[in-house]
């Protein structure tokens, strides 16, 4: 299938959770491997079309960061992925502590357990509004970033449209390219440090209510590393 043939359809956050937590309900009802395991592939398909929906809009929104449908769908993403993650961790708590964790680990693997836990380490309740936040300031590099309209070689191009000419054979073509990527990160200096500066800050209280010295370890663990 084709991007272009992928739709798009906003997921109702309030049905989101409703599904959630019935699912988690389930897994820890349930009296066997079997149907723990059942419950695992309905969260398994749950999630990749609730993700799915979120990656489509996080892509339109990178392709033109001036649509406000698109704007509006990837906010939508910003405020209430860290909501879903918060009621998925519900599930990942029974998961790891699971009576037929023996058999889940032979079939699912170690990692799937390991990953679960860094889940957990990394989501909780108090941390959820600093999620969000975080998230609008991704998106607003991202728009930053999309802003870039440099006159080179004749034509208005992105950032992206410069990396061809940076890699050029010809020496001095390749100078003339990456002066023009860079000056277009020196000329918006002040509106970069801004959010790096934001970013670290908010991460910081993060890691903090979250129970760390500081973002390191936060940071290896939401990437599924231990540091």
């Amino acid at each position: 299938m084709k991007y272009s043939e992928m739709k798009y359809t906003r997921p109702d956050i309030n049905e989101v959770v409703k599904h959630l937590k019935e699912f988690t309900a389930e897994f820890k009802a349930a009296e066997s491997f079997e149907k723990q395991d059942e419950v695992i592939k309905k969260i398994t398909e749950f999630r990749t079309e609730f993700e799915s929906m979120g990656a489509i809009a996080s892509i339109n929104y990178s392709n033109d960061t001036t649509n406000k449908a698109y704007e509006e769908e990837e906010n939508y993403f910003d405020d209430n992925f860290p909501v879903y993650m918060e009621y998925l961790n519900e599930f990942y708590k029974l998961l790891v502590g699971s009576k037929y964790k023996d058999e889940l680990i032979k079939k699912y693997g170690k990692q799937f357990f390991e990953i679960a836990e860094f889940k957990i380490s990394v989501i909780n309740p108090e941390v959820i509004e600093e999620l969000k936040k975080e998230n609008h300031l991704g998106s607003k590099y991202t728009k930053l970033i999309a802003s870039a309209s440099i006159n080179f070689d004749g034509k208005e191009r992105n950032l992206q449209e410069l990396d061809p000419f940076m890699k050029s054979k010809d020496r001095d073509e390749r100078k003339k390219a990456s002066e023009a990527y860079w000056n277009f990160f020196s000329e918006n200096s002040k509106e970069f440090d801004s959010i790096y500066d934001e970013v670290v800050k908010l991460r910081d209280v993060i890691a903090k209510k979250l129970g760390y010295k500081n973002f390191i370890k936060a940071g290896y663990q939401r990437m599924e590393r231990s540091a």
